[in-house]
């Protein structure tokens, strides 16, 4: 509960510098969203959504900011009206998967360097070199991986 608490003060330390800036800044998912993506996720993949996804969607739909891009539950053509944000976790993985090394991940958040992602075979959180895939450092749990790549761009 520490770790979702420090990632929650970190996501308004970000919303306020994007409201500062003049930025959108998404609002939480509704549960009709989180439901939605959990059986497109389930359909197009047949991954589970992890349950620390939807918890973080409850937070925040998404992110983007100062290079760091966390995928939501919508792609802009549905949702033009809440701050464009045009990718959602399907979307972005559906692109992602193009490439064979990115198969068998979840790739949840990338960066100008960096893919952000669980590995399905063993569950674990990491973040990766986007190009080259070398795993740059593992995490405890989605919201440690969230927490570390925003605060370093605070």
């Amino acid at each position: 509960m520490e770790i979702m608490m420090d990632l929650a003060a970190t996501l308004d330390a970000v919303h306020a510098d994007q409201r500062a800036a003049g930025e959108p800044v998404r609002s939480a998912a509704s549960d009709a969203a989180i439901k939605a993506t959990r059986a497109a996720l389930a359909a197009v993949f047949g991954i589970a959504l992890p349950d620390e996804l939807a918890a973080l969607w409850r937070l925040t739909d998404g992110l983007d900011w100062n290079g760091v891009v966390f995928y939501g539950t919508v792609t802009s053509p549905d949702d033009d009206d809440d701050g464009g944000f045009w990718q959602s976790i399907v979307a972005a993985n559906q692109a992602w998967r193009g490439d064979a090394a990115n198969q068998a991940l979840l790739i949840v958040a990338d960066s100008d360097l960096d893919i952000f992602a669980l590995d399905l075979a063993s569950g674990t959180w990491f973040r990766a070199d986007r190009i080259g895939h070398d795993r740059r450092t593992e995490f405890s749990g989605l919201e440690r991986l969230l927490a570390e790549a925003l605060a370093a761009r605070l």
